[in-house]
């Protein structure tokens, strides 16, 4: 096939620096993200200027060294995800879900390696959240995200979480740690996340599943922490798992 030469080369530069950042299971530096996409140095350092100022990306304020996806995609997928017939089906299962736990019910997805708060169904009878629709969350450690990624196999979620996860000589211990919690998870329907959020809510979340069994959100419940016993869990994972069951049948 003949070549065909960009006439907004910039542009074009722009949307492979963007579309390897959502594929990326974690943060990139400058050179990872030039060599991955092909593109000059100078490039690639003009491009991430320019996405940095319009908060398309960001630094991961873990190391301040690498790039990872901005809030400006989030939200920009939050508004998008926001006319498709999911939130208008997730709401009265949420309204439900809401009367019988008095927790407040939050729909999320994936995107990068970030989960997003696509639509929420506030309680009144619930603690004052910080959790707004457009609000990100790491996907391994947010209750959303373990809820997905239990669904993946297991050498997605080692792979994942290896690029994850601070270096260091006990990597394998925690490693492991964690795909035992998420091996749990799979086994009980939903996972859990303690401090995920400000305010003392921890979360509770299950996910929501495609015609294949593949996971394309998860349904949480941000829970006051002096409420998250045991017996308490189950009960709202009962009601919940429910709840995700029901969108996931409407969405197939």
């Amino acid at each position: 096939m003949p070549h065909t030469h960009s006439k907004a080369p910039a542009v074009d530069g722009a949307i492979q620096v963007l579309q390897l950042l959502a594929r990326s299971s974690s943060s990139l530096t400058l050179s990872e993200i030039a060599e991955e996409t092909g593109l000059a140095y100078s490039t690639t350092h003009r491009l991430i200027d320019s996405l940095l100022q319009h908060n398309m990306i960001s630094l991961d304020p873990s190391t301040r060294k690498k790039y990872c996806m901005g809030a400006t995609i989030f939200q920009l997928a939050s508004t998008v995800f926001s006319r498709q017939d999911s939130i208008s089906i997730f709401h009265p299962i949420a309204e439900i879900l809401k009367n019988e736990t008095y927790q407040s019910v939050y729909l999320n997805i994936e995107v990068g390696s970030r989960i997003v708060v696509i639509a929420k169904t506030e309680s009144s009878m619930a603690k004052v959240s910080n959790v707004y629709i457009g609000t990100t969350f790491p996907v391994h450690d947010a209750a959303a995200g373990k809820a997905i990624l239990s669904t993946r196999d297991e050498k997605y979620q080692r792979e994942y979480l290896s690029h994850i996860l601070p270096k260091g000589l006990d990597l394998n211990k925690r490693l492991n740690i964690k795909i035992e919690e998420l091996k749990q998870a799979y086994r009980l329907g939903y996972a859990i996340a303690e401090g995920e959020s400000e305010n003392d809510l921890n979360f509770i979340a299950a996910p929501v599943l495609s015609q294949n069994n593949t996971a394309i959100a998860a349904i949480s419940l941000g829970v006051n922490k002096t409420d998250f016993t045991k017996q308490n869990i189950r009960m709202l994972s009962a009601h919940l798992i429910q709840a995700t069951r029901q969108l996931s049948s409407r969405l197939q």
